[in-house]
């Protein structure tokens, strides 16, 4: 069929076509003689228990499946939608059509029958590279967060076609759940623009960001749509042979007003551009406790050790919207709050209204109502609503302070203001 006439019968704009058109022929050349397996109940109810979805759900999944097959335009985009998350590079389906005219109030459940089809897809690699089932198994956990995250903010059910992409990280094996986390081996080089040093007669650690920011008068990066007038400071970094010299970062996860001066005969750089961190992604689903989140990071590092043994795992990294040190301090006893302790937090570039989505499944709209029925959604409306931004944050933690981990490690040996001596 051409794409064309396939947006013509069911009556969706041309705008589609640009979005839809790559790699179509493609998908056409290997469409199958026989209904697709994951359009197939039998396909979508096995292992169907470890997409963490309500058994409930599966009525609606047979409806949606039933209106694809029947619908013959429609089952070839659905086929296309499957090659290109799965097969093609780069997929991306956030300017994909809704299906609203067609499949009705569920209509989203299309990209939904495609991100569980990742389970056997998922198991299969993992069997190639001799890493266990149950892994597998617990990544594609994550189906339940994206459809509970899409019911928030639609009451419906179905997810946001523009997250089906992210499965495509689990079926190429780049990205691995242990216990409460997911982990994404990688360099700094490119995402994480910090360094990290330890003072080798001491035992302090000190970051220092490495990208000349622009910091607000509480330390935190001005997000890009915030006014830069107040700004109180840019952050400095520069390296030599024998010293560096950077903007502090309290552990806090706060910048310094002032610029240090390190001797790198006393400190010793532990994390930089081309060591391997585990960057560090979260699930949905609370139960986020102390204790979960520490068994998660000792159990990566002895997958890692026991899966590839060729990577030397330096550290653990995130820059997320949970690590706003805001919620810290209006949820202090929280389990977040609890981890935040645990980490080095690095103040870090933001939109403004960073996390909203994935608390109440759309984007933020101040004309709108939104629940207050949780203190973290009570805290970013009023945050919002009192005229003030939603920041992101960074952290770290160092692999070789895993044993510490319950200890705040960084927090207890060293704060910025023990650095004043060494100004310049």
């Amino acid at each position: 069929m051409k794409l064309p006439d396939v947006l013509k019968t069911l009556q969706l704009e041309d705008t589609y076509l640009a979005a839809i058109e790559p790699e179509w022929n493609k998908s056409e050349a290997s469409f199958p003689a026989a209904i697709p397996e994951f359009l197939t109940p039998a396909g979508y109810r096995k292992k169907f228990e470890c997409t963490g979805l309500d058994p409930a759900l599966l009525p609606v999944l047979d409806d949606i499946s039933a209106k694809i097959v029947h619908n013959p335009a429609l089952l070839h985009l659905a086929w296309h939608c499957y090659q290109s998350q799965f097969f093609y590079p780069d997929p991306s389906f956030a300017k994909w059509p809704w299906f609203e005219n067609i499949l009705g109030e569920n209509c989203t459940v299309f990209y939904l029958l495609v991100l569980i089809a990742a389970l056997p897809l998922t198991i299969k690699k993992y069997q190639s590279m001799g890493i266990p089932e149950k892994y597998a198994e617990a990544i594609c956990s994550r189906t339940r967060g994206y459809h509970d995250t899409y019911q928030a903010g639609y009451n419906r059910h179905g997810i946001n076609p523009g997250q089906l992409y992210w499965s495509r990280h689990y079926t190429d094996a780049v990205l691995f759940r242990v216990g409460r986390f997911e982990y994404w081996p990688m360099k700094l080089d490119g995402k994480y623009f910090f360094e990290v040093y330890k003072n080798h007669k001491t035992g302090k650690v000190l970051t220092l960001r490495t990208s000349g920011l622009i910091y607000n008068q509480e330390g935190y990066c001005i997000s890009g749509n915030e006014d830069t007038t107040p700004a109180a400071f840019t952050g400095k970094y520069e390296k030599t042979d024998e010293y560096v010299i950077g903007t502090p970062i309290n552990p806090e996860g706060t910048a310094a007003a002032f610029n240090v001066k390190l001797d790198l005969k006393e400190w010793t750089q532990v994390l930089g551009n081309n060591d391997i961190m585990l960057d560090l992604h979260i699930p949905e689903g609370g139960k986020m406790t102390l204790e979960a989140c520490g068994q998660s990071f000792k159990a990566a590092l002895k997958f890692f050790e026991q899966y590839f043994p060729q990577t030397r795992v330096a550290a653990f990294g995130c820059s997320s919207w949970i690590f706003y040190p805001l919620y810290e301090k209006i949820m202090p006893e929280s389990n977040l709050a609890a981890f935040m302790r645990e980490l080095y937090l690095v103040p870090w570039p933001s939109g403004g209204t960073d996390g909203f989505y994935f608390l109440f499944g759309r984007d933020y709209d101040k004309q709108s109502t939104y629940p207050r029925d949780t203190s973290v959604r009570r805290a970013m409306l009023d945050e919002l609503q009192s005229g003030g931004y939603l920041r992101s944050g960074g952290m770290f933690f160092l692999a070789e302070d895993i044993e510490l981990f319950g200890q705040k490690p960084y927090r207890t040996v060293f704060k910025v203001e023990d650095l004043k001596s060494l100004a310049v």
